[in-house]
């Protein structure tokens, strides 16, 4: 017979009742956490926590009337670092040192750090607070107010859309107005998580892991719920109206000790997931190792990103990479998606290639040139429209996927190879079902199987053609686009149930997931003609939705949005990331998921 105590616990682990473990493994972990520091006067600097990670199951919360997004946000794990729990509390001693370690963000998002605040800007109609921790530093979040309350209620009175639960989702958690924080120093940081606490104030909470001197901006990017809009086909009209009279500077943790490349590296850190969105850290960048001057001199940036609380293995930066892939046969990796995923293939092949030269100067064929968008020649490679219009001769027709020239390279038997597809097409496109093909001896194979069927491993993404303008198939509500989603996980998962007939080993499928998006503030820009509706608000909500329904799939997923979010305002074409550290950390998470050396 089961106790009591088992029957509780029992019950406790159901879905439904999830809430309840993670409220008393927040209070364990708290207690845990008090008791340890009580007896330190000043605990020293941990570079890496030997805390086991706790990881478990949270509801949906206040995405728990959105039936159609369940599947996704429910399934994300809580992750409670170190912090997690403490109390701000009559915490009189010095504050602690940053550890090395990942946290959990939404969990970040609910601390309260009331006891510390003070006003540091009133500019262009709002009220800016920082809020920091008593106890922890680099910890806290801003609060930014509207000053003019009826224009906040007037935002108020309209559908934002036509699906009832996310139009009162957007107006309770999202609500009117989008910003962008972004920090300068040791650390190069712009938070990813936002939320609307009630007419029209807004908290967007921060964690610094490096201690050293910050410059912030904050900038308001967009009102009247434009960006998240789906009954209004227009373009959102935005701007950068900063919010801060002058750039605003903050110290964080003087007295602790700095964390570099070279003594993060040096670290006994676990290895990464091969599997979950991985948390890391731009650091600034101390030119101790020859990684950090191979990378400046690519993208004369000085920063450089690190996994947060482990390692990755196969970065394929020394010898000891390749050596593992020097007798490698046939092995084979597909990128399918739109051009972030074009930017990651060519990413990956640059570092399998050794290249180190920029992105997009090296080896472009002819089937390349055409498969490049015209801004992208013009801003990469600096070629005239005569020039432009001469190599892109015979350009691909992107409407029909079936007819797109793929790029394909052999290198040291890997063969890497990019096909352009936009909504997912290659799992979506009935025209992919109506061919088949009898070269495998067997019925019943569909041009989606053989065009895979070479590969070991896939990188997909269905891009952010979704939240394009309407003339090139976007315009997409929330609801569409997961639809299409839970629509294309279906098909992989059909995929893999047919691989052992034809006959070929399961896919390792990696989900890319979705970039952060460049403020376009020019009226006249073309993607303004388009009526172009990629919004980081709107994207950040795709990108979570997605995460959490792959992570169901047991399909490896990658931090697209959180990487790129800090770098859209130095964009070189106003859309990707060529050229800047977020497609140095891309490259650096999908060699680790694709775990090369293992095959």
């Amino acid at each position: 017979m089961e106790s009591a105590a088992i029957k509780v616990l029992h019950r406790a682990f159901n879905r439904q009742n999830a809430f309840a473990v993670i409220v008393f493994l927040n209070i364990v972990g708290g207690i845990i956490v008090v008791y340890h520091l009580s007896n330190q006067s000043n605990p020293a600097l941990r570079l890496h926590s030997n805390q086991a990670q706790i990881l478990a199951s949270k509801p949906a919360g206040h995405h728990s009337d959105l039936s159609f997004l369940r599947g996704g946000f429910s399934a994300k794990p809580v992750l409670l670092d170190s912090t997690a729990g403490a109390s701000e509390m009559g915490w009189t001693r010095t504050l602690m040192c940053p550890r090395w370690e990942a946290y959990d963000k939404r969990i970040q998002e609910d601390k309260d750090f009331s006891g510390s605040c003070k006003q540091i800007g009133s500019e262009n109609g709002f009220n800016t607070t920082m809020c920091t921790s008593q106890r922890f530093c680099g910890q806290g979040y801003m609060l930014v107010e509207r000053l003019d309350k009826e224009l906040c209620d007037a935002a108020f009175n309209q559908t934002i859309s036509a699906d009832a639960g996310f139009d009162r989702y957007v107006k309770e958690q999202v609500g009117p107005d989008s910003f962008y924080l972004v920090f300068n120093g040791n650390e190069r940081n712009a938070p990813a998580t936002w939320k609307h606490i009630g007419r029209c104030i807004y908290k967007i909470p921060f964690r610094l892991t490096n201690p050293g001197s910050y410059s912030i901006k904050l900038f308001h990017t967009h009102e009247n719920f434009a960006p998240i809009n789906e009954v209004q086909p227009v373009w959102p009209k935005a701007f950068l109206k900063n919010l801060l009279a002058e750039e605003y500077t903050m110290d964080v943790c003087p007295h602790c000790p700095v964390f570099t490349s070279k003594n993060v590296r040096n670290m006994n850190l676990p290895l990464c997931s091969r599997s979950d969105p991985q948390q890391g850290v731009y650091l600034k960048m101390t030119f101790e190792t020859e990684r950090e001057t191979l990378r400046h001199a690519i993208h004369q940036m000085p920063f450089i990103w690190e996994p947060l609380g482990c390692k990755f293995d196969q970065l394929f930066e020394d010898i000891k990479n390749f050596e593992c892939i020097s007798d490698r046969v046939n092995f084979s990796i597909g990128v399918y998606g739109d051009s972030h995923s074009r930017t990651l293939w060519n990413g990956i092949h640059s570092r399998l290639s050794a290249s180190k030269k920029p992105l997009g100067i090296f080896k472009l064929t002819e089937g390349g040139y055409r498969m490049y968008n015209p801004a992208d020649l013009k801003s990469k490679l600096n070629l005239t429209d005569e020039e432009i219009q001469t190599r892109q001769s015979g350009r691909i027709d992107m409407s029909n996927p079936i007819n797109k020239d793929p790029f394909n390279e052999t290198l040291a038997h890997l063969d890497v190879k990019y096909k352009g597809l936009t909504h997912m097409n290659i799992f979506t496109d009935a025209s992919y079902f109506q061919k088949w093909d009898n070269s495998f001896g067997k019925s019943g194979a569909s041009l989606t199987d053989i065009t895979l069927f070479p590969h070991n491993a896939a990188v997909i993404n269905v891009g952010q053609w979704a939240a394009s303008g309407p003339g090139l198939g976007g315009h997409f509500s929330t609801k569409r686009y997961t639809d299409l989603l839970r629509y294309a996980a279906n098909e992989i998962e059909l995929v893999q149930q047919r691989r052992p007939s034809l006959p070929a080993k399961p896919l390792d499928f990696i989900w890319l997931g979705i970039t952060a998006f460049p403020v376009i503030t020019d009226p006249n820009h073309f993607r303004a003609g388009e009526r172009d509706w990629r919004t980081n608000h709107r994207l950040r909500i795709w990108s979570e939705y997605s995460e959490g329904l792959f992570r169901d799939m047991d399909i490896k997923s990658m931090n697209a949005f959180d990487i790129s979010h800090p770098w859209i305002m130095e964009s070189r074409d106003m859309a990707h990331f060529y050229d800047l550290p977020a497609m140095d950390a891309l490259v650096d998470e999908a060699l680790h998921k694709l775990n090369i050396c293992a095959y």
